[in-house]
């Protein structure tokens, strides 16, 4: 199956993407095809460049933002099924006229740059679904400039984005977080404040092609799924184990301190009460999302098990 790339662009208008990119497609990536998408170039002018809100966006610029992921989607799939391929580039410029050229043959392996400021994760993570859908890859390159670069290259612009979208977008934009984000893990950070050397250039490419290679399977998802699921278990086991010992050594406290006839009359009594204690933790453990430490759950068991001394205590006095 061929690879198939999908590459996010991230960063401020005028740090540098676009530049990037058309090296990019001019430099020859052995057995891959260099799909550039420029966003500016396929939204009608009336509809980019709105102000970056954080509870709303322009349903106008959010539609021309949709036909392009279905243009992609498009392309994708003309991949993955090369006899609808020479097609795919008539049926994109029936809805976007400045549709890049799709080859009608069939390139052994293809890398789509997606050209756009990107600046919400949401934004990017679209994409990702999308490379997920087809078993692609997916990574980001960030083209990280300074903002002063950015309002001067803006200055020079035929068609300027307005300063103060530049400086909210500065304020609001959500740069890719691989340890926060998993899917975010293949990111690229590029220094666009200046020239891109040939030595950049030769990494961002090793990195592009090693990216291709690592696509989502649903395979790979599943082998995930179950390998999160017997760590979460063997942590379990773990920690249940070590408070096990602990109240193993409070019940031995609790022997030594009693007379024998008290200690058979009541062991069973205590063996149920730690059982009862452990079967608590373990609970707790199960739904408990904040994960807390080994030593939390030992004093919570202990806290738990000295309330049922007690209260066995209280009954023993009085009966």
């Amino acid at each position: 199956m061929k690879e198939i790339l999908l590459v996010t662009l991230v960063g401020l208008p005028a740090s540098g993407k676009s530049s990037l990119c058309r090296t990019l497609t001019e430099c020859s990536i052995s057995d891959y095809y260099v799909v550039w998408i420029h966003f500016d170039d396929l939204i009608p002018l009336g509809a980019l460049h709105p102000m970056p809100e954080s509870d709303s966006e322009p349903s106008d610029w959010k539609r021309w933002r949709q036909v392009i992921h279905d243009c992609v989607e498009r392309c994708i799939q003309a991949c993955r099924n090369p006899t609808n391929q020479s097609s795919v580039t008539q049926e994109c410029r029936s809805l976007l006229p400045s549709f890049p050229q799709f080859p009608d043959d069939s390139p052994s392996n293809v890398i789509f740059l997606l050209d756009d400021n990107f600046y919400y994760s949401s934004m990017r993570h679209a994409y990702y679904l999308l490379a997920k859908r087809y078993e692609a890859a997916y990574a980001s390159v960030v083209c990280c400039a300074a903002l002063s670069d950015c309002m001067e290259r803006n200055r020079t612009r035929e068609t300027a984005v307005p300063p103060n979208v530049i400086s909210k977008m500065h304020q609001r934009i959500e740069w890719p977080d691989p340890e926060a984000n998993r899917w975010e893990q293949y990111t690229f950070v590029v220094n666009t404040s200046k020239d891109t050397n040939s030595e950049t250039l030769d990494s961002l490419q090793e990195f592009l092609i090693s990216s291709s290679k690592k696509p989502f399977t649903y395979a790979t998802e599943v082998e995930q799924a179950q390998r999160r699921e017997q760590d979460r278990k063997a942590n379990l086991e773990s920690v249940l184990h070590q408070v096990d010992i602990a109240l193993r050594s409070k019940v031995q406290v609790v022997m030594q301190s009693h007379t024998s006839h008290w200690k058979s009359k009541h062991s069973k009594q205590l063996s149920e009460l730690k059982s009862d204690t452990l079967n608590v933790i373990r609970m707790k453990i199960l739904s408990d999302s904040s994960n807390e430490t080994l030593e939390t759950y030992q004093r919570e068991a202990i806290t738990l098990f000295d309330s049922g001394l007690e209260k066995l205590h209280r009954q023993t006095t009085h009966s």
